[in-house]
């Protein structure tokens, strides 16, 4: 039995940061306890121990999801701590990434329905996002009708030069304005 997830816990919060499993003959197998803790947690990582003799079982861990194996010899406490600590960094990145996505998601949503026209346009003109209240300015029914297609084609032709000369002012980050 190895539990991972915290007793109680509604919101599948783990128990541990990561698990290391000691390939020592035991009650049972650690490729059985790999498996164990895989199928509760399969995000959770997971290093193996392994003595000279178990190259069968670290190619098997790893096959199975181990993240790492360390070999018990000589100075393997260190190897350990070092692939600990890479484990900490890939999981300090993993949270990173994943507060990036949420808070873009929420500006994503801000974005989209707010009551003002909101077009994003690349240094070259081309419309790359917008949200729904700037259909309207394009008079167009769908974002993909306006997506993809450059901005400037959207006016008409005597305004078209004033806008190019508009986005390449922006683009150098000056501060620019067009009626």
């Amino acid at each position: 039995s190895c539990p991972v997830r915290a007793h109680g816990s509604n919101d599948g919060s783990l128990r541990t940061d990561a698990v290391v499993i000691d390939e020592q003959p035991g009650d049972a197998h650690p490729l059985q306890v790999l498996k164990s803790v895989k199928a509760q947690a399969s995000d959770l990582p997971v290093i193996v121990l392994t003595s000279s003799g178990s190259s069968d079982i670290a190619t098997a861990a790893l096959e199975l999801g181990a993240d790492d194996t360390v070999l018990k010899t000589g100075i393997f406490r260190r190897r350990l701590i070092a692939t600990l600590r890479r484990v900490h960094q890939r999981m300090e990145l993993t949270t990173q990434q994943a507060e990036t996505k949420a808070r873009e998601e929420r500006l994503r949503q801000i974005v989209e329905h707010v009551p003002t026209g909101i077009a994003v346009i690349g240094g070259d003109g081309v419309v790359l996002a917008m949200n729904a209240a700037a259909l309207e300015l394009f008079g167009a029914g769908k974002p993909r009708d306006v997506v993809g297609k450059d901005f400037r084609h959207f006016s008409a032709p005597e305004f078209q030069s004033a806008l190019t000369d508009f986005i390449r002012r922006v683009a150098k980050g000056e501060t620019a304005s067009i009626d």
